[in-house]
């Protein structure tokens, strides 16, 4: 196992209120933090500590720039990882800094502190002790170009992926309009006005707020995780609703494999069907996740068997279609079931393989 703790990591910034939100948010990660706010401040510490595994810097910065204070590093401690952490993004500048010096990630702000900064400073620390270890820190120009490359692929399939997921969840909304348009209709002629008129207003701020969590969670970068990070997540927030004695069990068709998806979504997607199965009165019995290969797609299986409730089976016959419209819109399905014993909650989600 990693020990993270002998590791320095050095971010480089400008802004103050951007160096204490970073300290706050890191406050609890293994490895030693360090904080510059120009390009000569950090110089400096490289003189003071003697070895720092990783830089992190903002590109643009008054006197020194980023890409001036990455040149200098590159000289005097070739074997530190660099990454990148701003707001200008004009490709030039991109183009310059790859042809100068080895960049490991291009971060953009806003941030996202938990599946990238936190992600990749782990990786960063992991790539220097390898080329500690292995003694080469030149990269030849045919690995710029990969790694610029790769850099313009991930934004391709994330602006792809975010364009999709916008035209998708337009169309989870205006079902919800549809569901909203009935509802109301519903309620001139109903005796039980007051009642009724409350119950359907919840109805349609609980399809707003899963509409928006979904699209907060879709907007969150692609991390490499296996069956068993999901199977972690899931008794986590089993041990937090006071379901800890619910039995997980993963089954896998595949050899062991990484994937590279949007861990967030898909978890959150998952947890959030067993929050709604708690909020029905009812308690989940069974949990299992299969990864299994269909036509050469990896496709990820969350099925819950829970205890039949009244509440628990009239909340799906009335927001069942809706929640399936919502899963559909990132890519997956759910369905439904239910007998004498039980009621079972079935998702699928296919989910990519990461690349070498």
């Amino acid at each position: 196992m990693m020990d993270y703790e002998k590791y320095t990591v050095l971010i480089v910034d400008d802004e103050m209120n951007i160096l204490k939100a970073l300290k706050r948010d890191l406050r609890n990660e293994p490895y030693k933090m360090r904080f510059a706010s120009s390009g000569a401040d950090a110089l400096q510490m490289f003189a003071e500590e003697g070895e720092i595994s990783v830089i992190m810097t903002d590109m643009r910065m008054p006197g020194m720039t980023g890409l001036d204070l990455l040149d200098k590093v590159n000289e005097i401690s070739p074997d530190t990882v660099k990454m990148v952490l701003t707001g200008y993004t004009q490709m030039p500048q991109i183009i310059a800094t790859i042809n100068k010096v080895d960049i490991h990630k291009f971060l953009t702000k806003p941030w996202d502190i938990e599946n990238e900064i936190k992600v990749y400073i782990r990786e960063a620390i992991e790539i220097y002790e390898e080329r500690k270890i292995m003694g080469d820190s030149f990269r030849s120009q045919e690995q710029k170009n990969k790694i610029f490359n790769k850099m313009l692929v991930e934004s391709y399939e994330k602006s792809n992926y975010m364009s999709h997921l916008y035209e998708e969840l337009i169309k989870a909304h205006n079902y919800h309009n549809l569901l909203t348009m009935q509802e109301l209709n519903g309620l001139q002629n109903n005796e039980m006005f007051e009642e009724m008129k409350k119950k359907t207003l919840e109805q349609i701020k609980n399809r707003v707020y899963y509409l928006n969590r979904i699209f907060d969670f879709g907007k969150q970068v692609f991390k490499a995780f296996d069956i068993y990070d999901i199977k972690h997540a899931l008794q986590k927030r089993l041990g937090e609703i006071g379901c800890d004695d619910v039995m997980v069990e993963v089954e896998k068709s595949t050899e062991k494999i990484m994937l590279m998806d949007n861990f967030k979504l898909l978890t959150n997607v998952f947890t959030d069907m067993l929050d709604w199965i708690i909020s029905k009165e009812s308690k989940p019995v069974k949990i299992l996740i299969k990864q299994h290969l269909n036509k050469n797609i990896v496709v990820m299986m969350f099925e819950v068997d829970c205890e039949i409730t009244q509440s628990f089976k009239s909340t799906v016959e009335t927001q069942g279609k809706f929640v399936q419209q919502v899963v559909q819109s990132v890519g997956g399905k759910v369905k439904f079931y239910d007998d004498e014993n039980q009621f079972t909650v079935k998702m699928l989600f296919p989910v990519k393989v990461k690349s070498d």
